[in-house]
């Protein structure tokens, strides 16, 4: 019998305590803007819809997040915001009678390759695999209209593997230097372009860095446009 994967992606969109605008609803209302406009129509636009992404917000601004949302047309069933808290439990709920788990990163202001999905679908890992870490990718700026590819060791665009019957026991890849930790687990790479990080007015700790450039900074709106054809 063929061994069953459940791609789930993990999104965080404001479920931390760094700061207090996490409860304005301007910043709320502006933060869905940028996700429904890229990271929504990214996910949208996966060649394979089989997947479940997990939008994680803090329990308490469900009231601001339910407000803000119902000014969008209803999203799909494999798309869902929930309350930070039922994340594990949502988890658990979705793998069951799968074999493995692909546990997918992705901020909500992000986007994957259009074969992102279809790709986490294709690759058949090492029996001791616990990570696939993507290298290559772009990064965009939005606000002043330049892309460029990029290059990242460690970007925060990995998808840790697990055995479903180990996850449901409680088994969990310690990352206690977030992204850059992934390469402290048994990790594997994947080829190709399957990222854009998104440079933008709402940014707090992102910037336009060029230390992971690679090529020349692209400033064509066509060429852009062209670019970002593969991910939206």
């Amino acid at each position: 019998m063929k061994k069953t994967k459940r791609v789930i992606v993990d999104i965080l969109f404001n479920a931390w305590k760094k700061s207090d605008q996490i409860y304005d609803i301007g910043w709320i209302d502006k933060r869905m803007a940028i996700f429904m406009n890229y990271t929504l129509k990214s996910l949208l636009g996966q060649s394979n819809q089989e997947y479940l992404a997990l939008v994680r917000y803090s329990g308490d601004t469900v009231k601001l997040i339910k407000q803000t949302l119902s000014k969008y047309p209803p999203l799909p069933p494999n798309i869902k915001f929930i309350d930070a808290n039922s994340y594990t439990s949502e988890i658990i709920k979705s793998v069951k009678g799968y074999d493995y788990l692909y546990l997918a990163r992705l901020d909500s202001d992000d986007m994957y390759s259009k074969s992102f999905i279809q790709k986490l679908h294709n690759y058949n890992p090492k029996p001791e695999t616990e990570v696939l870490i993507s290298r290559n990718g772009y990064i965009y700026d939005s606000v002043n209209h330049r892309i460029a590819k990029y290059f990242h060791k460690s970007p925060p665009y990995h998808a840790l593997v697990y055995r479903v019957e180990d996850f449901i026991k409680g088994k969990r890849h310690k990352l206690p230097k977030g992204h850059w930790s992934a390469l402290e687990l048994n990790y594997e790479l994947l080829d190709g372009a399957n990222f854009i990080s998104h440079v933008h007015s709402l940014n707090t700790l992102f910037t336009f860095n060029k230390n992971y450039t690679v090529g020349p900074i692209i400033t064509d709106r066509e060429k852009i446009r062209g670019i970002l054809r593969d991910f939206i």
